[in-house]
């Protein structure tokens, strides 16, 4: 019996008990030396060499099972600790009581070694508690329907998100539909539907209405199965459940306050353009008919008066264009083109652009180049010549006598690039320390006098600054009072490797031929300054006020050409234009006249079916040039959106 022993898992014994001793080891099988870690032979000549090992709670209880089984010849069950070598193991005992001939009770059974599964079980229980509290902290609930039974099981979290007291109970499936909006609960039921039927979870938001209050609560829940091990059949559904009203009302919150945002930002572009068109409507007529009056046999005064008119009008135009410039690029609508271009063009153009307003100034206007060469680079030639602009116009403007010198140097540049610093000195009137720090903020000028004395928006230098930054470089002036001003900027441009093209031969653009040529105008001063302009130039023209009857003379007539506002009365120019293409057979071509001059004018013009769009205002040679250029694009021909030189107008603010 001992040899058979050793080798089984469980130690054997036989406990017997007498009125000298409560209890001791009638039999203890050999492997109890390796379960325990003590000697048996001691164990059997002393219980107290085996019970030493354990807490006193366990003797305790051991020895009240063991009374109990006497008195009624029941088995007991004992799971008690045991310390050996090296930590705790957990021990599993169980005796079946036998009355001896002599009257006496003795007991035999068996100790297993329970460690692994009560640490697993200890381990089980550490996780349902976490699991316990982080519910609890979450207010996740969660749920279980049992399909045999149709029975609900609900934690309390489940309960609290309801607003159900849990001493109702749960609910079974048809009052949980009181508890839900209806058309969601049609949403759940289907789903648990195709859970049970098909095994596939679920997880979506829903609505539930607590039932004391009424109130709509948003939560999200989800859902899914478990299988019986065997059969694989699906026995319940589980899931969870989680109120997120409180995330809904905050995407609700965002939400309005995004959908505010894009109203403001459109009503901010509507009401740009707007202005935009009612600014330069009028600036396009008195700019255009004080140089139609400029060509007509005037005394010396009166051309003087023409030219007064025609700088003011001008210096407005300038201030609507900084606006709506420093308006594109807060909305971060700026585009920068990266094309080939010849820097040293773009600075001489420049000092021609500007030669005319310093020499009667008496002014000396000079580029300097201390680069041996510069070489064809890639980027924006338009936004760069505007900032070059924007700062040599400053200077001509607060320098009364001396010079103004444009320098070009370049400079080291990463890989690939070439640096460039460009240097507008003036001899003018300085500028200190303090108003330095006011320079390149919106609508800010060095002080309040300079706006009275030279005017401006005082956007100009926070335009070129964002210009520049946004091209990747740098921008900023020395100076001192009295002594002039140096603005400066550097910038860093990729190379363009292919050949540097030779620069086109300027052709003058006319035409001979005698063309029928509708306005879409509904401004009177408009009207007659295109009428005018085109009759100088030997055209017919026909005066529509709004579209409507530009789409019936556009109709009723084989016109060469349509100049159509786009800003209209009744139909505007966009819905006569797409109205034309439908009603028409044969293309005529059609260029948008917009006096809004947002970023999009083109593509917008493009998109109504227009040929070609012309910014207001316009000069009249602007207008001449574009009409001559879609001259040859006969009424009806194929080739509608070819015009005889490939070059696009744009506005005289470009």
């Amino acid at each position: 019996m001992s040899l058979s022993n050793e080798k089984m898992p469980s130690v054997l014994y036989r406990i017997s008990r007498d009125e000298q001793r409560p209890f001791y080891f009638s039999y203890l099988s050999p492997n109890a030396a390796e379960l325990f870690g003590i000697d048996v032979e001691e164990a059997l000549a002393d219980p107290y060499r085996f019970a030493c090992n354990m807490t006193e709670e366990d003797l305790a209880r051991g020895f009240e099972l063991m009374q109990h089984s006497a008195e009624t010849m029941t088995p007991y069950y004992l799971a008690f600790s045991y310390r050996v070598r090296g930590g705790l193991k957990w021990i599993a005992c169980q005796s079946l009581p036998r009355k001896e001939d002599c009257g006496a009770v003795s007991w035999t059974g068996q100790f297993d070694d329970i460690t692994q599964q009560r640490e697993s079980e200890l381990a089980l229980l550490r996780s349902q508690t976490l699991l316990k509290a982080a519910r609890e902290q979450a207010q996740l609930g969660c749920w279980d329907f049992e399909l045999a039974t149709g029975k609900i099981s609900w934690t309390p979290e489940v309960f609290a998100i309801h607003g159900v007291d849990p001493s109702v109970g749960e609910p079974n499936f048809e009052n949980l539909a009181k508890l839900y909006v209806a058309e969601d609960f049609e949403i759940l039921a289907a789903a648990v539907e195709r859970t049970i039927s098909k095994g596939e979870p679920y997880r979506f938001d829903l609505r539930i209405i607590r039932p004391k209050t009424g109130e709509i609560r948003h939560v999200s829940a989800t859902g899914g199965v478990l299988r019986n091990p065997i059969d694989q059949s699906i026995e319940r559904l589980i899931g969870t459940i989680f109120d997120i009203t409180t995330r809904k009302e905050l995407e609700a919150s965002l939400a309005a306050a995004r959908d505010a945002a894009e109203a403001s930002a459109q009503a901010k572009a509507n009401f740009l353009a707007t202005m935009s068109h009612e600014l330069r409507t009028p600036l396009n007529g008195i700019l255009g008919m004080a140089a139609l009056l400029q060509r007509s046999l005037i005394d010396s005064n009166q051309k003087e008066f023409c030219e007064t008119i025609t700088h003011s009008a001008e210096a407005l135009l300038s201030v609507v264009n900084d606006i709506l410039d420093w308006s594109r690029i807060e909305s971060g609508k700026i585009q920068f083109e990266a094309i080939p271009f010849d820097y040293a063009e773009i600075v001489n153009g420049v000092c021609e652009i500007l030669r005319p307003q310093a020499e009667p100034k008496g002014l000396e206007i000079s580029v300097m180049a201390e680069a041996a060469t510069i070489p064809t680079l890639i980027g924006d030639p338009s936004r760069l010549r505007q900032v070059l602009l924007n700062l040599a116009a400053n200077a001509v403007k607060f320098t009364e006598e001396g010079f103004v010198r444009l320098k070009l140097n370049s400079k080291a540049a990463s890989a690939g690039q070439f640096g460039l610093r460009i240097e507008i000195t003036d001899s003018g009137i300085g500028i200190t320390p303090q108003q330095i720090s006011k320079l390149f903020h919106r609508f800010s000028q060095a002080d309040a006098s300079m706006t009275r004395r030279f005017g401006g928006s005082g956007l100009g230098l926070a335009i070129s600054k964002s210009l520049v930054e946004q091209m990747g470089g740098r921008i900023g002036v020395d100076s001192k009072v009295g002594e002039g001003s140096t603005f400066w900027l550097e910038l860093e441009f990729p190379i363009h490797a292919a050949p540097k093209p030779e620069a086109p031969k300027e052709t003058v653009i006319a035409t001979d031929r005698v063309l029928s040529i509708l306005i879409a105008e509904d401004n009177e001063v408009n009207q007659r300054l295109a009428t005018l302009v085109l009759e100088m130039a030997g055209h017919q023209s026909e005066v529509a006020a709004d579209g409507l009857i530009a789409l019936e003379k556009a109709i009723n007539q084989d016109y060469d050409l349509i100049l159509m506002d786009c800003q209209m009365p009744g139909m505007d120019g966009y819905e006569a234009t797409r109205q034309i293409r439908q009603q028409v057979n044969r293309h005529v071509p059609i260029i948008g006249l917009t006096a809004s001059a947002l970023i999009n004018d083109r593509q917008n013009c493009i998109n109504a079916g227009m040929d070609d769009y012309l910014s207001k205002p316009y000069r009249a040679n602007q207008l001449l040039d574009m009409v001559a250029r879609w001259a040859n694009v006969r009424s009806g021909s194929s080739d509608s959106c070819s015009p005889s030189r490939d070059t696009h107008q744009v506005s005289s603010e470009s």
